[in-house]
């Protein structure tokens, strides 16, 4: 059996085109009737009610100043953005523990691990992502607490936008969100430099699985590099490390690490290793 919104939208326009001709309007009407009766009295709604609903969405979809008002009510966006936002906080500490989750699995094993921490922040954005996206399922609770005197008419008319087809695609939307957003944030733990006993890898490219695996022989030197120039050529206070390969490669180690940090808990471990440390 089709929804009540697959019914009016069936039946919308043909009464609109023939508003002139009353008798073949008085004809649709009947027909739109029987159809929305079929849609209630399969919700087990009594005939007063069938009545009452009858009417309202009749007259909703036959009086377009209604329709324009629905359609154009700030009070809609407004409790949407209310919604979206009280869903963003539960939703961005959800995915923060998913986050250290996937952390403290990149982490196991290794001696010392560069990056992922400082991407933390991500967990807002796909918390905010995830928050719009389940706001909808919360619409008119939202509605009824910002704005209860006109709940009720916003709730009937808030039935005949959002059928079942739009719930259907706003479920199967927020569950693509949802998988995007475990994905993307296991991107982001796993870019990284991630240091063990017998090497490390290098995994900041952020759409690959698996890095690249070095040994430390194949590491000919860190050096200090006190300053940096920026894209247009000015000179930046801004330090780090950068480990020089054997095989011509530098990797900096400024956007992965603070200085400190690598002074403190990389460097002595990779001076037990053998490597020349060029401290400033």
């Amino acid at each position: 059996m089709n929804s009540l919104c697959d019914i009016i939208y069936k039946y919308q326009n043909e009464i609109y085109e023939v508003a002139t001709n009353n008798e073949i309007k008085r004809e649709l009407e009947q027909e739109f009737y029987k159809e929305i009766l079929k849609v209630y009295k399969e919700k087990e709604l009594n005939e007063e009610d069938y009545v009452y609903y009858r009417e309202a969405y009749y007259n909703w979809f036959t009086n377009s100043s209604v329709s324009d008002t629905y359609k154009n009510d700030w009070r809609e966006m407004v409790a949407f953005f209310v919604g979206a936002f009280a869903l963003t906080i539960p939703w961005t500490a959800f995915f923060l523990i998913i986050f250290f989750s996937l952390y403290a699995l990149e982490k196991a094993n290794a001696i010392y691990l560069m990056g992922p921490i400082y991407m933390a922040p991500v967990a807002g954005f796909t918390g905010f992502l995830m928050g719009i996206c389940t706001s909808y399922f919360i619409r008119l609770k939202a509605y009824k607490l910002l704005f209860r005197k006109s709940y009720q008419k916003y709730a009937e008319l808030d039935t005949i936008a959002n059928g079942s087809g739009s719930y259907r695609f706003i479920k199967i939307f927020a569950l693509i969100v949802f998988a995007g957003s475990i994905i993307f944030l296991a991107l982001n733990v796993r870019c990284n430099l991630r240091f063990t006993d017998d090497g490390f890898y290098d995994n900041r490219k952020f759409w690959t699985i698996s890095g690249e695996k070095y040994d430390y022989s194949e590491i000919e030197e860190i050096y200090y590099l006190p300053a940096r120039k920026n894209g247009f050529g000015a000179t930046l206070n801004a330090p780090s490390y950068v480990m020089k390969l054997k095989n011509g490669e530098e990797i900096d180690f400024y956007d992965y690490d603070e200085t400190t940090s690598t002074e403190k808990n990389l460097l002595p471990l990779l001076k037990e290793k053998g490597i020349i440390i060029r401290e400033k």
